[in-house]
């Protein structure tokens, strides 16, 4: 049975948008270059993620506590290409271990992944901004849950490179 505990349209994402919040914790070879980037919406609160590892995969990452168990879950956000090919967004079960992952590919406009979700879409917006989107089923049992937003792909050199984010939100329903 699917449930829906959490009201639609709230972000479950504590500092969604302020990434110099350590809530955004910086893994492997990712830096924050600003967290002051202009937005979709004009605003000066996004974050350009730069990965300059060729051994790691490097990522910000934002734990979600207290996700519903068996909930439809959407998780979007906002991209703009800088010198990366290919940008990933996720979400992660990290008990279970399930973890749902969407590539997008800037040259091609081409989403691909995991199997584990259950829709996607990338929606093409003015200035170059791009807003990604996955739908997945929360797990029976949920324990640590977190997003990540990864600016390249490991093990793709000509990925290396940095993806402007912005806007991340994590809600419950099928839609975002």
């Amino acid at each position: 049975r699917v449930s829906s505990t959490a009201k639609q349209g709230n972000n479950l994402i504590s500092a969604a948008a302020d990434f110099s919040q350590p809530e955004w914790s910086e893994i492997g070879g990712v830096t924050k270059v600003s967290t002051t980037e202009i937005g979709y919406d004009g605003s000066s609160t996004a974050v350009d993620l730069s990965d300059t590892s060729t051994t790691s995969l490097g990522y910000i990452r934002n734990v979600v506590p207290n996700v519903p168990a068996e909930t439809y879950l959407t998780f979007s956000c906002y991209v703009k290409q800088g010198t990366s090919s290919i940008c990933r967004i996720q979400v992660s079960f990290e008990e279970v271990p399930l973890s749902m992952t969407v590539q997008f590919e800037f040259s091609t406009l081409e989403l691909s992944g995991s199997n584990n979700y259950i829709s996607t879409n990338v929606e093409t917006l003015p200035n170059g901004w791009f807003r990604l989107q996955m739908t997945v089923l929360s797990p029976a049992l949920t324990g640590t849950t977190a997003v990540f937003l990864i600016p390249a792909n490991e093990g793709d050199v000509l990925g290396l490179g940095n993806t402007i984010f912005w806007g991340p939100k994590l809600e419950t329903g099928q839609w975002a």
